[in-house]
């Protein structure tokens, strides 16, 4: 049976399966700093209206204390600003299903991060698993062609998906250490919050206003927009759920299921050809960060 936690974490890997092939699609169409602000955008206000009707009937998080604030914010702009700044780059150069699958990293390095920083012990099994996690993902990212093994997809774009990781997983540290007593969409929302200053800044600094006009009036960008949005930020307000009911352990493994969800997706919506490598790849790689927290 699946009790709460669980769900909230398969819900999250579900709703990561689909905010990134949404986002993936905006980012081959249109300004990725753009559609990163209105996302944003439209992601702070949507958790404003639940939270107005929730148990907190508040629509802006002033309930939040100073020290949670700061930390919570830390994360935000490491996260959310920095952390999908990059990810957009990676999902425009080498496509969604490859940079979630370089994402689903993000457990790892926060134990990694632990590991060095924190003092946590990592076990023999816990770095056998990096290891066939890594694996996995190296068949994904290479491919063999004439008996020459080369890189399948694009450096930089696989360098950016790295940085989006990296930058989740510090993102993740500190949006744990800041909402341990504080309500999970509020936390999302403030988390929101300092990344709509930061891409607006970007946005108004690289000139882009009649960037976004154009994605504000077309119905299928904004189409779009609200469909990715609304899985990527209740999809992180779950995930923080999650951790909060259930195992760390059990929650990110499920969590870290998307690479293998979104290859059914990717065929059935997008008609994409999939190599038979990739798909082993993806297998592999949630078999290692199943063994990791197990």
């Amino acid at each position: 049976m699946i009790i709460k936690g669980e769900f909230f974490a398969l819900f999250t890997a579900i709703s990561w399966t689909f905010s990134s092939l949404t986002f993936g699609k905006i980012s081959k169409e249109y300004d990725t700093q753009v559609a990163n602000f209105l996302r944003v955008t439209i992601g702070t206000i949507m958790v404003g209206f639940v939270c107005l009707f929730g148990s907190r009937h508040l629509f802006l998080p002033t309930d939040v204390t100073w020290e949670n604030l700061k930390i919570i914010s830390l994360s935000g702009f490491i996260g959310m600003f920095l952390g999908d700044l990059f990810l957009f780059k990676a999902y425009n150069m080498i496509g969604a299903r490859v940079t979630m699958l370089i994402m689903a990293l993000s457990p790892i390095i926060v134990s990694i991060i632990d590991f060095l920083f924190l003092g946590v012990t990592l076990f023999p099994i816990q770095i056998f698993a990096i290891l066939i996690t890594c694996l996995g993902i190296i068949l994904v990212i290479f491919k063999t062609e004439d008996k020459k093994i080369s890189l399948g997809f694009s450096v930089k774009g696989l360098f950016y998906a790295f940085l989006a990781t990296l930058g989740q997983s510090l993102g993740v540290i500190l949006t744990k250490l800041g909402s341990t007593t504080y309500d999970s969409l509020a936390t999302s929302q403030i988390r929101l919050g300092v990344a709509i200053f930061f891409f607006g800044a970007l946005v108004l600094y690289e000139g882009k206003a009649r960037e976004t006009i154009k994605m504000i009036t077309s119905k299928k960008a904004l189409s779009l927009l609200l469909i990715g949005t609304f899985f990527s930020v209740f999809g992180i307000a779950a995930l923080i759920e999650a951790f909060k009911s259930a195992n760390a352990s059990i929650a990110s493994t499920i969590s870290s299921t998307s690479p293998i969800i979104m290859i059914p997706c990717s065929i059935l919506f997008y008609k994409e050809k999939i190599r038979k490598n990739e798909i082993i790849g993806a297998i592999i790689s949630v078999v290692g960060l199943s063994i990791f927290f197990l």
